[in-house]
């Protein structure tokens, strides 16, 4: 269900004249009781996505891979956040907490030599998505999952395992 799931709503209901709160599936749930509160239980998983652009080599493979040579990629990097949503903002979290956090880190490697920086000496996706968890982790708490795409048919996904 779009990564959303809603488990089954509690109902709170009270007499006109009374204070008092029953679950709709009560046996003493009738037709003098108002519906005050629809109350849903939410566990979301957002998505947000980031782009740059970097050279590398990876300069472990034979040589004659074409991956050895100096060559760069528009990498798309998408961060999943996973939890319960709050009940008064209505948000898991705002995407602007989560930019504050991720931009940073893009700025970084946007537009660099990755196999510069340091952790990243060979920086294929699956290195480069271990390399961005731990340094956004801490930050996001909900984080769930890093999936890096070196090319809009090759991605890796990692969730910190």
């Amino acid at each position: 269900m779009n990564g959303i799931t809603m488990e089954k709503p509690i109902v709170f209901t009270q007499r006109v004249a009374a204070s008092r709160y029953t679950r709709r599936s009560s046996p003493r749930y009738g037709e003098n009781r108002r519906s005050v509160l629809l109350v849903f239980a939410m566990r979301i998983e957002l998505a947000r996505d980031y782009r740059f652009d970097a050279a590398h080599r990876l300069l472990r493979l034979p040589d004659g891979h074409k991956c050895k040579r100096l060559h760069g990629h528009t990498y798309m990097i998408e961060i999943r956040l996973e939890g319960e949503v709050d009940e008064h903002s209505g948000f898991l979290l705002d995407f602007a907490d989560v930019d504050k956090v991720v931009e940073p880190v893009i700025a970084r490697l946007d537009h660099y030599y990755l196999n510069e920086i340091e952790g990243l000496d060979n920086p294929t996706s699956e290195v480069l998505a271990r390399w961005l968890w731990g340094r956004l982790h801490i930050g996001l708490p909900q984080l769930h999952a890093i999936t890096v795409a070196e090319t809009c048919d090759s991605r890796c996904t990692y969730r910190g395992k």
